[in-house]
């Protein structure tokens, strides 16, 4: 027997994000159909670590208090305004033994990763942008098959044999019959 497995992930943007939200992967499932059965399911435990009234203890779990520390040192010397402030703030932790081990391997990882944050506006203008490709495509394959069927159409008027409009428009005899 193993524990129960628990998930996490930690909010620090600056956002208006409340203090605790649970997150379920099946929100995301396309094909969901209200009241049945999910195959699968994640529930994901959100924390506002910014939030005054988050819940989490963070001092039962020593790596996590040390992340939630060093976050606030990496903002404490954001808001000082210094351009190597993410430097500044891996050092000051270093001092404080946070994350000693992590840190020591991963510092260039780290800052990076703070260099280039995720940004909400830009995920949902990249994802609207594929919508709107596949959509187009979409859109185009459904007026040339649109343009194949008004094409079948003359071609049956004018007495051409149902073979020659299936080379023709690369339609199927059956969608061919159907418009008759």
């Amino acid at each position: 027997m193993i524990p129960s497995p628990e998930f996490y992930v930690i909010y620090n943007g600056s956002r208006n994000y409340p203090p605790q939200k649970i997150l379920r992967l099946s929100d995301s499932f396309i094909d969901k159909k209200a009241g049945s059965e999910v195959p699968l399911e994640l529930n994901v435990k959100v924390f506002n670590i910014k939030h005054p009234e988050c819940t989490l203890d963070f001092s039962s779990c020593q790596p996590l208090d040390n992340y939630v520390k060093f976050i606030s040192l990496v903002e404490e010397e954001k808001s000082s305004g210094a351009s190597d402030f993410m430097t500044r703030a891996v050092l000051k932790a270093q001092k404080q033994n946070l994350l000693p081990d992590y840190l020591r391997r991963k510092t260039s990882e780290v800052i990076s990763m703070v260099f280039n944050e995720y940004d909400y506006e830009t995920d949902i203008q990249v994802k609207t942008e594929e919508a709107e490709r596949r959509g187009h495509a979409a859109g185009l394959k459904e007026g040339t098959r649109n343009a194949r069927i008004e094409t079948a159409e003359i071609l049956l008027k004018e007495g051409v044999s149902v073979q020659t409009i299936m080379k023709s428009t690369g339609l199927s005899e059956e969608e061919i019959l159907k418009i008759k």
